[in-house]
């Protein structure tokens, strides 16, 4: 249009106008094809986009959820709060009394030990030197045996510190006696006897009889002859 000589000798010349115009079209063509893509490819970015943004959580939704979350903490303790109302009407119908939970047990202190007191014999004697027979062995030792206690029948059992020869034994206040029984094992002298009871009042006189002097060890009830 600017140079009306070229135009008019474009317009004489057939095959140059016509390559002019296939040219023309094919740069128009590749021009439609180019804007075609690259606008198939702008709406493919904006549903991209615009999904990507339905997906994102918003901060009004976090205030909601916040809200949500905070209305479930409500509910849930309510509804423990229910329960144990209802455990507890239900104890009271039952039992009279509400649910609570059971007292840890109390340890019972250890009782302090009471000291028991001591076993006794119930036995006292007092030995002393007697003259021994004109005949038999030189030395004589006499033993009175006293007791706190009842018991019948009675055994008793003297021990010396040398061999014992032989021995007799009789119940002061006592005339008659019963189921009387002595022996002579090597130092002890055993004695027995089933009537009358041995009691306070009435202590045992032992005599005992050895060819040395005698110590009396100990003096004691046993529980058979």
């Amino acid at each position: 249009a600017m140079s009306p000589s070229q135009a008019t000798a474009l317009e004489q010349n057939r095959t140059t106008r016509m390559i002019v115009g296939i040219g023309l079209a094919l740069v128009g063509g590749v021009g439609l094809v180019s804007g075609y893509y690259d606008k198939k490819a702008t709406k493919d970015t904006l549903k991209q986009l615009t999904a990507a943004s339905a997906t994102q959580a918003t901060q009004k939704d976090i205030q909601g959820l916040r809200g949500d979350i905070g209305e479930l903490r409500t509910d849930t303790k309510n509804g423990f709060d229910g329960v144990i109302n209802a455990i507890n009407t239900l104890g009271d119908r039952l039992v009279g009394k509400s649910y609570k939970p059971s007292p840890k047990p109390k340890i019972p202190e250890k009782a302090p030990e009471i000291e028991k007191p001591p076993v006794r014999e119930h036995i006292l004697y007092a030995p002393k030197d007697v003259p021994a027979g004109a005949t038999g062995p030189a030395y004589a030792k006499q033993v009175i045996v006293q007791t706190d206690q009842n018991s019948q029948p009675t055994v008793l059992q003297v021990e010396a510190d040398k061999e014992i020869k032989s021995g007799r034994f009789f119940i002061a206040g006592q005339p008659v006696m019963m189921n009387v029984r002595t022996r002579v094992s090597g130092n002890t002298f055993t004695l027995g006897f089933g009537y009358p009871a041995f009691t306070p009042e009435n202590p045992v006189v032992v005599t005992l009889l050895s060819d040395q002097q005698l110590e009396i060890k100990s003096v004691k009830r046993i529980d058979s002859f």
